[in-house]
């Protein structure tokens, strides 16, 4: 139960601190030269990868709660996290999820 918490907690963070960068890629307002850059490759990489593990996972009611969670966290902070810093801990976040729990 307490890991099952973590890995809320850890895929939370992630799709959270990534969203704002993986949500660019779908607008059209962004230009073609951000389009291009790593950082929203990794941030979309890194969002779509909690998404998808969260649902790997065995219960659907925890799967969406995460999801729903990392939205919440995205939505809270969007206008006050620096991107840049929350890119590499959103990386270490899905980074630690998967070491505790290896595929």
């Amino acid at each position: 139960m307490m890991l099952d918490l973590i890995h809320v907690v850890l895929l939370s963070l992630a799709i959270g601190l990534s969203w704002v960068g993986c949500a660019k890629i779908f607008s059209s307002e962004t230009n073609h030269g951000d389009l291009l850059s790593p950082r929203l490759t990794i941030a979309a990489a890194v969002n779509l990868s909690a998404i998808g593990l969260s649902f790997a996972q065995s219960d659907m009611g925890l799967a969406i709660s995460t999801v729903v969670l990392g939205l919440v966290l995205a939505a809270s902070t969007a206008k006050t996290l620096n991107p840049i810093l929350g890119l590499p801990v959103s990386v270490a976040s899905l980074s630690l999820y998967l070491h505790l729990n290896p595929l």
